[in-house]
């Protein structure tokens, strides 16, 4: 089936139903007024959309999609692989005092030393890869995902699709100012984009609701609620036991 706008009539919120619910009864998640879903409307064929000289100035002129702009780009903090880099130094750091404790003569002490240098620049390494095989960008768009170095697989996100942002951070995160972000969006293929090891993630959470609202704007989207929950009665938006 397909899918609607409709208007609550109490409080005017956009709202979103399947056709096949067409006459029930439902609360509107925004006021919980009951209303009736109202039919679909009859479709219309598109108009012809006339640009004027006046509207072709206007300030939205510098973001149509022809012009799409770098707004930044930024790759996982080396904080967020602190405890790799630690365990690094421990690995070195160990070698050389086991090779100073046993004693066992030149060559094992060398082999020790070497072993245990060679540990901890694999790991560290390890982390200069997850680092650098990431990037985040930001245009006036759409937000990208490029992973790997040599290989590379791009995600990419209409910003006018994106419906919120949320942003988590552990004690330790707080304290060195870098959080994981994460996207929920309308996109049924990327319901969820994820981004690791943000420094700054406030800042980066707030250019990123400025663009999305602006692309919002640009392409003439409304939020909507979406209801699909229907109980026996033919009822959505209610607790059943009311």
């Amino acid at each position: 089936m397909a899918e609607y706008d409709f208007t609550c009539p109490r409080c005017g919120k956009t709202l979103r139903i399947d056709e096949s619910h067409q006459g029930k009864k439902t609360a509107c998640p925004a006021c919980q007024a009951e209303i009736v879903i109202p039919p679909k409307p009859a479709e219309t064929a598109p108009q012809p959309k006339i640009v004027t000289p006046a509207a072709a100035a206007s300030p939205m002129g510098d973001l149509l999609p022809q012009e799409e702009k770098d707004v930044f780009s930024l790759r996982p903090t080396l904080k967020m692989y602190l405890g790799r880099i630690l365990l690094a130094v421990l690995v070195a750091a160990a070698a050389i005092a086991l090779a100073v404790a046993v004693k066992a003569g030149p060559t094992v002490d060398r082999i020790i030393i070497i072993a245990g240098l060679a540990i901890a620049l694999a790991l560290f390494l390890t982390v200069l890869y997850k680092k650098y095989s990431i990037l985040y960008r930001l245009s006036t768009q759409r937000l990208f995902l490029v992973r790997g170095l040599v290989s590379r697989k791009i995600e990419e996100l209409e910003l006018f699709r994106v419906r919120d942002i949320q942003v988590a951070q552990s004690f330790w995160q707080r304290i060195l100012k870098f959080g994981r972000m994460t996207i929920f969006s309308t996109d049924a293929s990327a319901p969820k984009f994820e981004m690791l090891g943000v420094a700054n993630p406030l800042q980066v959470k707030n250019a990123i609701r400025v663009h999305f609202r602006t692309a919002r704007l640009r392409e003439r989207v409304r939020p909507t609620e979406f209801i699909s929950d229907f109980d026996s009665d033919g009822l959505a938006g209610k607790d059943p036991g009311i």
